[in-house]
């Protein structure tokens, strides 16, 4: 399974049925990781979090970093694009920044 930062996944997990990974490409790649850092990925804007529009009606919720098995990934729905990735970035600066 060749996993890409920004990618859109549907998995088999109920609480996430779908999710951006956020973690690198290099790491994701790692055959000993049974895990990658995910984002959830939602359709309400207000789900109690910061939330960045990831095109269309789908949002993911930045405050919600969560490791994520591998082997619960189950179909790949999209890439997104380096704009939207930096906005996931610079809301996630703005977290960590904030005292």
């Amino acid at each position: 399974m060749n996993l890409l930062r920004g990618q859109v996944w549907e998995s088999n997990r109920s609480h996430l049925s779908r999710v951006l990974v956020l973690s690198g490409s290099m790491y994701n790649s790692l055959p000993d990781i049974p895990n990658v850092l995910v984002l959830p990925v939602v359709t309400d804007e207000s789900p109690g979090g910061w939330t960045v529009s990831i095109g269309g009606s789908d949002f993911v919720v930045v405050d919600r970093v969560s490791p994520f098995r591998k082997a619960w990934l189950t179909t790949l729905q999209h890439q997104v694009d380096t704009a939207t990735l930096t906005n996931i970035n610079n809301a996630l600066f703005k977290i960590l920044a904030t005292e």
